[in-house]
């Protein structure tokens, strides 16, 4: 039988790259919605039988079941109400500024990615993504 021919990428280093939610405001109205479109995010996730064992895992098998009867409803509009505080936070990093949104990711994600990337609530100011970099930078 012939030896496998080695591919050279093969032996290239590679990174871990993550996509990480992240909840933030410079104001109040600006944080809840903030929270509240990830919260929309969530749901679409919690709601899809692909992700079962994501909510499964946390203990939130009713939640995941209570979410997809509501999208196979079409209503989308009361599912983000279901997700609480425990699962966007067990999803999502949630601070109050930019700077402690930063310094939490960098915390919870710093031996898990060796690069990150901001997803912040859908129409949010991008100004606020990059300030959670700066975040993320600083010590």
């Amino acid at each position: 039988m012939a030896e496998a021919e080695e591919v050279p990428w093969a032996k290239r280093l590679f990174e871990i790259a993550g996509n990480v939610f992240a909840v933030t405001g410079r104001t109040e109205r600006e944080y809840r919605r903030s929270l509240a479109g990830v919260r929309e995010r969530l749901v679409f996730y919690g709601s899809t039988p692909a992700y079962r064992a994501v909510p499964k895992h946390h203990g939130w098998d009713a939640l995941q079941e209570e979410l997809r009867t509501l999208s196979l409803r079409g209503r989308w509009k009361e599912m983000g109400w279901f997700v609480d505080d425990d699962v966007s936070n067990a999803f999502a990093v949630v601070a109050e500024d930019s700077a402690t949104a930063g310094q939490l990711i960098r915390e919870r994600y710093t031996d898990v990615y060796h690069r990150v990337s901001i997803s912040p609530a859908p129409n949010s100011d991008p100004a606020l993504a990059l300030a959670i970099l700066d975040g993320i930078r600083s010590d």
